[in-house]
């Protein structure tokens, strides 16, 4: 949890924070697990760090490459690895809570 409390959310602001909101879905940075109306939202490892990246910049346009490369550290896309598929992944993981509609793909950007 430290590297990924601070290389990965670098951009939250830590002052003796824990909880973090966006609309319903809450954030907690000590048990970096995901809540929408205080029901955990169950999540993959990979799935909680895209989903972390889409908290930490919400309402922006995020291209695949800078995606790829907050998650795995570089722009080497293979089948495994595909932004598309992990963003899928991620949309069916929230779809339950009626969230997943919060992600929007716009292709050509």
């Amino acid at each position: 949890l430290h590297w990924y409390k601070y290389f990965h959310l670098s951009r939250l602001d830590f002052d003796n924070k824990s909880l973090f909101e966006y609309k319903q879905l809450t954030y907690s940075l000590n048990t970096n697990e995901f809540f929408i109306e205080n029901q955990s939202i169950p999540l993959t490892k990979s799935s909680k760090k895209m989903l972390s990246i889409f908290f930490i910049h919400a309402e922006t346009l995020l291209s695949e490459s800078f995606l790829t490369c907050k998650l795995w550290g570089d722009i080497t896309l293979n089948i495994e690895r595909n932004i598309r598929i992990q963003i899928y992944r991620l949309r069916f993981a929230l779809a339950p809570f009626g969230i997943d509609n919060w992600i929007q793909t716009r292709h050509g950007e």
